[in-house]
């Protein structure tokens, strides 16, 4: 289960996000199981998130940091 203020944190924006991210580099985000379908994360800064079962779906992923980020049973595509 996501972390509630890690989500809404990224539901902010990715420009906040990343600010965040760069503020808080000890932190590693927890976003697991977040519906994310559609999110623009574009540029975001996902290096070490547990992203593990979450909705990925549509959500634009260019140029995203994803460097150690758990990616196990998300969703990528659909099908």
């Amino acid at each position: 289960m996501a972390n509630k203020k890690h989500l809404a944190r990224l539901q902010q924006g990715v420009t906040a996000w990343n600010q965040w991210r760069d503020e808080h580099r000890e932190i590693q985000p927890d976003l697991s199981g977040a519906n994310l379908v559609g999110a623009n994360l574009q540029e975001a800064n996902l290096v070490g998130a547990n992203l593990q079962r979450a909705g990925l779906i549509r959500a634009n992923l260019q140029e995203a940091h994803l460097d150690g980020a758990i990616l196990c049973w998300a969703s990528l595509a659909e099908g």
